[in-house]
C-alpha cells in the first residue's frame, strides 16, 4: 500500500485484523492510554516522571533553583526520601546553601497547609491580607496622580487666560505648556502602572472563589491517587513552593 515514487495512485490497502497475536490485551492498553494521557496534560521531562510529588514545583528559597527528589541509603529496612537543591548538589558557588529536606514532611506541610482553603471565604481574606497594604498604598498613590492631572489641567487654564489678557506672553506660556506636557506623560504612564496592577489584584479576588474546589478536591482525592496523577491536579493549582533552610515555605499559587 506504499504510495509509488513515480506520483500514481496509492494501491487500496488491505487490512487483516487480529493477524498477529496482541502485544497489550485491552486492559493493559487502556493502563497505556491513561499514562499518556497524564502526560499530555503536565510538562514533559523529568520532573513529570519523578516519584516526588514536588517535583518541578519545589525550589530552593536562597537560590531559586530546583529542589529535585533523591532517595536516601536504606537504614533500619528503611529508605528515606528527601528534597535537595540541585544547584548546591552540583556546585556550592551556584547555591551556598545545602538546602536539604523529609520529602514526606515536606508534602504533608504543603497538603496541610492547602486543606485550610476549602472554605472560599479563608481563600479570598488570604489573597488579600498579603497585599492589603500594598493596594492601600497604590492607591492612595493613584489618587495622588489623578489629582496632580487636574492641576495641570487648570494650571494649563489658567496659563491660557494669562495669555489673552496679555498678563503672559507667548514665549512664557509655550514654555509652561511644555513644562507641562511632559510631566503629564510621566503621570499617564504612571497612572496606567498603576491602574494595571491594582486591576490584576481586583481580578485575582474574583478568582479566589473558584481555586477553593480545585484544592479541596486535590486534598480529598489525594490519598487515592499515584503521585504522578496526584501531580495532575496538584500542578494547575502551584506555581511554586520556595524552601528554606529553616522550613519556611513561601508558596505562589498559579494565576
Amino acid at each position: 500500500g506504499k504510495k509509488p515514487k513515480d506520483g500514481r495512485a496509492a494501491a487500496e490497502l488491505v487490512k487483516v485484523p487480529d493477524f498477529f497475536p496482541a502485544i497489550l490485551n485491552q486492559e493493559e492498553w487502556a493502563r497505556l492510554q491513561e499514562r499518556l494521557a497524564i502526560r499530555r496534560e503536565t510538562p514533559r521531562g523529568r520532573s513529570q516522571s519523578s516519584e516526588f510529588l514536588l517535583s518541578g514545583i519545589a525550589r530552593c528559597g536562597y537560590c531559586g533553583g530546583p529542589m529535585v527528589g533523591k532517595h536516601g541509603s536504606l537504614y533500619k529496612g528503611r529508605r528515606y526520601r528527601r528534597y535537595y537543591c540541585s544547584r548546591a548538589m552540583t556546585s556550592r558557588a551556584r547555591c551556598a546553601y545545602y538546602n536539604g529536606h523529609a520529602a514526606g514532611k515536606l508534602e504533608e506541610a504543603i497538603l496541610e497547609y492547602l486543606g485550610q482553603f476549602s472554605d472560599p471565604a479563608k481563600v479570598r481574606e488570604h489573597l488579600l491580607a498579603a497585599s492589603t497594604k500594598e493596594m492601600q498604598s497604590k492607591r492612595t498613590e493613584l489618587r495622588r496622580v489623578d489629582r496632580r492631572l487636574t492641576a495641570l489641567e487648570a494650571d494649563f487654564q489658567k496659563n491660557l487666560d494669562l495669555l489673552k489678557r496679555s498678563i503672559l506672553d507667548e514665549a512664557d506660556f509655550m514654555a509652561a505648556k511644555q513644562k507641562r506636557k511632559d510631566e503629564r506623560e510621566t503621570l499617564g504612564g504612571k497612572r496606567s502602572e498603576l491602574a494595571g496592577w491594582l486591576e490584576t489584584q481586583d481580578q485575582a479576588a474574583e478568582t479566589a472563589s473558584a481555586l477553593p474546589a480545585k484544592i479541596s478536591t486535590f486534598v480529598e482525592d489525594f490519598g487515592k491517587l499515584e503521585t504522578r496523577r496526584a501531580k495532575v491536579l496538584l500542578q494547575p493549582i502551584l506555581q511554586a513552593v520556595n524552601v528554606h533552610l529553616e522550613g519556611r515555605l513561601e508558596i505562589e499559587f498559579q494565576g
